[in-house]
């Protein structure tokens, strides 16, 4: 029910009016059930199969209540196809491929009824279409169909200019298909195990080779596009944001320039990835100015634009502008994304706690750690180690030292416990913890002692590098930095 819910809400007021004046006509003078079960759900009369069968039927929900329902979909599935295309469509793009589908069941029919020139006229029309959007699939499909059926009306430089294209096209298609698989396979190593990311190093710069020889052999936007995507991606992925840096403006320009390509929602997602690259330099100004360009671009409650949200916090939250990141925050709240991502929501409340803790409100950093992020807890080696730094940061501020040594002791145990696990950064930062615990606290005499250890963590590649996409949010170097000057003060 909640699908056919969803559906049924979806649809334009002209759908609606066509679906209805189908089912005016009576049968036997028996009223429409489709008709009944649509009228219920659009005056939100019904919620559950239960409510539905119950009005309609006055029994519970069997088998002909079912077969109704996929009547009631069937109808309004055909309907949203027979209205105008270009109402179901948000950008001209979309609505062009939708348009070449449609022309080409248009052409099937002309040619069932014997109608051969008009059908071979109108799918000369969608490679038209096809070559200018470069809808590399449809085009090969059709050039394919056209260059062995049209008989004699093909000439041989007809049949030459259509092998050509076609064979440009497929090679295009097969760089666009290898990008879009070596962008999954990125995506599988764990950013959180040592293992698979020195593979990753290795195998994916061996992708990005093979895609950028791909693209100096071929002229397709698409396919310098689905390069560029994945070359960002596995430069982002091995936490190296200074790579990635040109080629995001490389794929920026060509998504404002390439017709092709433009898409509000497509340009929102590529500042998005700016923004993160600038956040990793620290240069959150500008970070800021392109999340506010990039929000603009991005649709309310989609993925992407509650990254933007979650971006734009942190950015003034290292400015030091409160009131700005929390409202950014509460922003992030409201995304109907999360709801159905249980970690995404607790990583929004680790940041509200950080909120907090940067803000000195020590107790409600400690509530809202511990009643709102314990799906957290279920990360060992990736965001439960963010949670447990958190409660050594509070710990030492409020000068718990007693209690910091049992939680010293339970994060040595994790990080031991995470033999697989990029551990080389937090295990160093246990170390100048304890350290610390044994100095009392006293952030000076161990500037002293360990200020070799403390200046690896400012490193800007190899192991210890800091992560801004991880679970440190506030680095250790910077919080003991910090911690002096408080002392001074």
């Amino acid at each position: 029910m909640k699908n056919l819910t969803q559906l049924i809400y979806k649809l334009k007021p002209v759908e609606l009016r066509l679906l209805r004046s189908k089912y005016q006509i009576k049968q036997n003078g028996v009223p429409n059930r489709r008709l009944e079960l649509l009228n219920l759900i659009v005056k939100k009369k019904v919620q559950t199969d239960q409510e539905a069968a119950k009005a309609i039927y006055q029994e519970a929900p069997n088998a002909t209540f079912s077969r109704l329902k996929q009547r009631l979909r069937k109808d309004i599935l055909n309907v949203m196809l027979l209205t105008d295309a270009s109402k179901q469509y948000d950008n001209k793009v979309a609505y062009q491929k939708a348009n070449c589908r449609k022309m080409i069941l248009q052409a099937d029919l002309l040619l069932n009824r014997g109608l051969r020139d008009d059908a071979i006229s109108l799918l000369e029309e969608v490679v038209d279409i096809a070559s200018r959007y470069e809808f590399l699939d449809i085009e090969v499909a059709i050039r394919d169909w056209l260059r062995h059926k049209t008989n004699n009306q093909l000439t041989k430089d007809d049949f030459e200019a259509h092998t050509q294209r076609i064979n440009h096209c497929l090679q295009a298609y097969e760089g666009v298909m290898k990008a879009r698989e070596y962008h999954r396979r990125i995506g599988f190593f764990d950013p959180f195990n040592r293992e698979e990311m020195e593979q990753l190093h290795h195998k994916g710069q061996q992708y990005v080779n093979e895609l950028a020889q791909r693209v100096e052999d071929n002229s397709s936007p698409h396919l310098a596009f689905s390069y560029l995507q994945t070359t960002i991606f596995y430069w982002l992925r091995c936490a190296n944001p200074l790579k990635a840096l040109p080629f995001i403006r490389q794929l920026l320009n060509l998504v404002q320039t390439e017709k092709r390509l433009y898409l509000q929602v497509t340009l929102g997602s590529i500042q998005n990835q700016l923004i993160f690259v600038y956040c990793c330099l620290g240069r959150f100004e500008e970070a800021i100015q392109i999340g506010e360009a990039a929000l603009q671009n991005l649709q309310k409650g989609i993925a992407n634009q509650s990254h933007t949200l979650k971006l734009l916090f942190l950015a003034h939250l290292y400015l030091k502008d409160y009131e700005q990141a929390k409202q950014y925050l509460a922003q992030c709240f409201e995304n109907n994304y999360l709801h159905s991502h249980p970690i995404l929501k607790a990583q929004l409340y680790f940041y509200q706690a950080y909120c907090y803790f940067f803000q000195g409100e020590l107790v409600q950093a400690t509530h809202t750690l511990h009643e709102h992020c314990q799906e957290l807890k279920k990360e060992k080696a990736g965001w439960l180690l963010g949670y447990k730094l958190l409660e050594i940061y509070i710990a030492f501020e409020s000068k718990e030292y007693y209690h910091l040594s049992y939680q010293l002791e339970n994060f040595r145990k994790l990080i031991e416990r995470s033999k697989e696990a990029k551990v080389a950064r937090v295990r160093l930062i246990h170390k100048l913890a304890a350290a610390l615990l044994r100095l009392q606290g006293n952030v000076h005499v161990l500037y002293e002692k360990e200020k070799a250890t403390i200046m690896l963590l400012n490193q800007t590649d190899g192991e210890f590098v800091w992560d801004f996409g991880g679970y440190e949010l506030l680095r250790f170097e910077q919080w003991l930095s910090q911690q002096a000057l408080s002392v001074r003060s």
